[in-house]
């Protein structure tokens, strides 16, 4: 969980071409599985799952909460770094 993981996510609109998935008829907005799996692997992280299609899909996005918690942390307390060095 860092700041260094967050910058790596490309965040993006997309549309669902399967209503299992997802409303097919309105945008949804997210982080593709694939990519997520480059930071969090499917195997250690519970963020993702293969469905019955072995599709990788992203199954807990709650879970990105946390490190964007962490990254928040990271930035507040550079800024508190970087207010102190102007004093």
């Amino acid at each position: 969980m860092s700041l260094e993981k967050i910058n790596k996510l490309n965040p993006a609109e997309y549309t669902y071409i399967d209503s299992k998935y997802g409303n097919t008829n309105k945008k949804s907005m997210g982080c593709m599985a694939q990519e997520l799996a480059a930071i969090w692997s499917e195997e250690e992280y519970v963020l993702l799952r293969k469905d019955e299609n072995g599709k990788l899909i992203v199954s807990n996005p709650d879970q990105l909460i946390y490190p964007l918690i962490k990254a928040v942390q990271e930035l507040s307390s550079k800024v508190e770094e970087l207010e102190n060095e102007r004093k």
